[in-house]
C-alpha cells in the first residue's frame, strides 16, 4: 500500500506555497535572461528601436512606481494591483530588450548617445525592480493569507469569533437539492 491522500489533507501551508512561487518565478526569469545573453549577435552601432524602448523603460518605471504606491492608498486595491504587475512587467522588458540590443557592442566603441541609451534602460530596469520591490511588500503586508485571522487571533486569546462579513451571504446563497432537481 503507498501513501494516498485524502481530501482535506494540506500537505504544505500558504505561506510556503507562496516563498516557493515567488523563488520558482525568480529561477525561470533568471534563466531567461541567462540564455537571452548567450545567444550569440553582432556589434550594434545604433538603434532606433533600442533607443525608443530605453526612452519608454523610464517612463514605465516611473508609472509603475506611481502604481505600486496606489496601492497603499487605495479602497480597492485588486484590480490595481494587477495594473501594477501589467506596468512593472512592460518597464523592466523594454528596458532589457534595449540593454540586450548592444550586449555585444564593446563599450569602447559606442557613441555617446548610445551609452546614454544604455543609462537609460538601467535607470529604467532600476525603476522596474524598485516597483517589484514595493508591490511585493504590498503584497506581503496585505496579503490574508500572510495575516493572522480574526478566528486565530480569538482562539488565541480564548474569545469567540465575530461572525464571518461572509456568513450572512453564504446563509443566504441559493443551494442545491438533489431530490428537487431546482436551485432554491
Amino acid at each position: 500500500m503507498g501513501f494516498r491522500a485524502r481530501p482535506g489533507d494540506v500537505f504544505m501551508s500558504d505561506e510556503i506555497r507562496l516563498s516557493l512561487q515567488v523563488i520558482g518565478s525568480l529561477v525561470i526569469i533568471f534563466g531567461v535572461l541567462w540564455w537571452m545573453w548567450r545567444v550569440p549577435g553582432e556589434a550594434v552601432s545604433g538603434s532606433l528601436a533600442a533607443a525608443v524602448l530605453a526612452f519608454c523603460s523610464v517612463w514605465i518605471g516611473l508609472a509603475a512606481i506611481g502604481l505600486a504606491g496606489w496601492l497603499w492608498w487605495s479602497a480597492n486595491p485588486g484590480p490595481w494591483a494587477v495594473a501594477s504587475v501589467l506596468v512593472w512587467a512592460a518597464g523592466l522588458s523594454c528596458g532589457l530588450l534595449a540593454l540586450w540590443t548592444y550586449r555585444h557592442t564593446p563599450a569602447s566603441t559606442m557613441s555617446e548617445q548610445v551609452l546614454l541609451q544604455r543609462l537609460q534602460a538601467r535607470v529604467g530596469v532600476a525603476l522596474g525592480l524598485v516597483a517589484v520591490a514595493m508591490w511585493y511588500v504590498f503584497m506581503i503586508a496585505r496579503l490574508s493569507t500572510l495575516t493572522v485571522s480574526q478566528a486565530e487571533q480569538s482562539d488565541a486569546a480564548g474569545v469567540a469569533a465575530p461572525p464571518s462579513r461572509h456568513a450572512a451571504e453564504l446563509a443566504a446563497a441559493p443551494t442545491y437539492d438533489p431530490g428537487i432537481c431546482r436551485l432554491s
